[in-house]
């Protein structure tokens, strides 16, 4: 592929994430001044960092990048050093400011194909003449679809198809290789922690006329608070620190309460409108058992789809944990039938790219266990137990093990 031409001096965007400006900042010291002051003063875009770049700026930023990743010991950071000089090298392989020679075919599958898909091209072609480009391109597009159905270890065995039909389908499309199955037992589904939860919350707006008055930071108001408190079932080491510390509770307080209200909202069983929060049509239908099943497929969809995950924990965004989750399913369905703990199995139920996102070395076990583990506890699907308080330690450590209810839920057409 022929770069696109571009006029000397002529600047170009650089999608930067947050932690990747933080990597360089912290640990390069090879940038000019002229480049650290770009970076610093980058535009957001969404969830992006904008950096205007000119082809030479991009040449000793990728430099620099490149200089760490190779004198980079930790393994883990230096996956996050090479995915940036990709990223930022791509810029040069995409444009140039100079004339360019035609690219031959052995520049081209070295630069647009992974090194051994690009190896059994080269080995397929070069054994053989070809009357036509036609004729090239559909050797070459046999060879693709071959290489695409083999097991990949990285991929826990799927092949790069499989992992496709299970991430890039909506759920409820009959391409896709992951469905829920949405004819489960009513019974089995009812006393898990999301839905007595959530029932309860929509019962009391029901009780209170369909409207419970906000307060004037826009939380709900602590006696309702208080009375979810009640109907709720927190953990009883919350109950004790509660009571202990807290005279008066806030949403603020009982997070296990507010998240239950955010889940609400995004699921469309209620709405804000003034000072108020106020039940929706659709909370009102769901909140009849008769709908228990529909209620309960629709909050998991929620909360894996549209709900933000990164709100669950203090670490920075990784989009391809949520984009990924359906393999961490599938994964979690052959790693869990026996307990563990997710610093066990946090590389082994997510892909590459999602670890790679990860900027510190504890995140990805702390935004498996909060993002992944821990929503499916509260749908059900998993159970947990505490292990032994360690000393010196402020925090218990928790292992994980799938219910029944796991496979039951889950479909995998693979």
């Amino acid at each position: 592929m022929r770069k696109i031409r571009i006029a000397p001096g002529e600047t170009l965007p650089l999608m930067l994430q947050e932690y990747e400006r933080t990597l360089i900042f912290n640990e390069t010291l090879l940038i000019s001044e002229e480049l650290e002051k770009k970076l610093r003063f980058a535009v957001m875009e969404g969830e992006n960092l904008v950096v205007q770049l000119n082809l030479d700026e991009a040449d000793e930023l990728a430099g620099a990048v490149a200089a760490e990743a190779n004198h980079c010991q930790n393994k883990k950071k230096q996956k996050r050093w090479d995915r940036l000089f990709h990223k930022i090298h791509g810029l040069l392989e995409t444009y140039t400011d100079e004339d360019e020679a035609p690219q031959s075919f052995e520049d081209f599958l070295d630069a647009h194909f992974p090194q051994e898909l690009a190896d059994q091209i080269r080995s397929t072609v070069q054994s053989r003449e070809f009357g036509s480009i036609e004729e090239l391109n559909a050797v070459m597009s046999e060879v693709m679809t071959n290489h695409n159905r083999l097991p990949q270890d990285d991929m826990g065995g799927l092949s790069p198809e499989q992992v496709h039909h299970l991430l890039d389908f909506d759920w409820d499309d009959s391409r896709s290789a992951f469905h829920l199955n949405q004819a489960i037992p009513i019974e089995e589904i009812l006393n898990t922690p999301i839905m007595h939860d959530i029932r309860a919350f929509l019962g009391g707006i029901i009780e209170e006329g369909g409207s419970i008055k906000t307060t004037s930071s826009g939380n709900l108001n602590r006696q309702f608070v208080q009375d979810m408190m009640e109907a709720f079932n927190p953990p009883s080491e919350f109950i004790a620190w509660t009571f202990q510390y807290k005279n008066t509770l806030n949403e603020d307080d009982a997070i296990h309460i507010h998240l239950v209200r955010v889940l609400a909202i995004c699921a469309g069983l209620i709405r804000k409108h003034k000072s108020a929060f106020n039940i929706t049509k659709k909370g009102k239908e769901y909140a009849h058992e008769a709908f228990a099943v529909w209620l309960y497929v629709h909050l998991f969809k929620t909360q894996f789809r549209k709900f933000d995950l990164a709100y669950l924990d203090g670490t920075p965004q990784n989009q391809p944990l949520q984009d990924a989750i359906a393999y961490s399913f599938y994964a979690i369905g052959k790693r869990l039938q026996d307990w563990k703990k997710p610093e066990d199995i946090s590389e082994q139920i997510t892909l590459p790219i999602v670890q790679e996102y990860v900027y510190e070395y504890k995140d990805l076990d702390i935004q498996v266990q909060m993002r992944i583990l821990e929503p499916l506890v509260r749908f059900g699907l998993l159970e947990t137990r505490a292990l032994p308080k360690e000393e010196k330690k402020i925090t218990r450590d928790y292992e994980y093990r799938k219910t029944p209810l796991y496979d039951q839920f889950f479909r995998f057409k693979l």
